[in-house]
């Protein structure tokens, strides 16, 4: 969530591209390593839920957020941005 301060952690989101990697660290203390397949933009309302949540033959991670502009009407965005990516690596330093 943006803050009044700074941007929130999916600020540059729409900058992401095929072939980006991102990394996360999980509780174990491994790195996986993901690589951005593609972005989509949808109407929050006709999102395609199966492709973005459906069952998948490789380990995925799905960006997910609010984009574009608020409607004050309807209380939300408008629209949501979908950054899918698949897991290349999995990295666990040993000491």
């Amino acid at each position: 969530m943006d803050g009044e301060k700074s941007p929130g952690i999916y600020w540059d989101i729409k900058e992401l591209k095929r072939g980006d990697k991102i990394i996360v660290e999980n509780e174990d203390g491994k790195s996986l390593t993901f690589t951005v397949t593609n972005s989509e933009i949808y109407d929050r309302n006709h999102a395609p839920i199966q492709e973005i949540f459906g069952i998948f033959s490789k380990k995925r991670l799905n960006l997910i957020t609010c984009t574009c502009h608020f409607d004050r009407e309807a209380q939300n965005y408008v629209e949501c941005i979908v950054v899918n990516t698949e897991l290349r690596s999995v990295y666990s330093e040993k000491m």
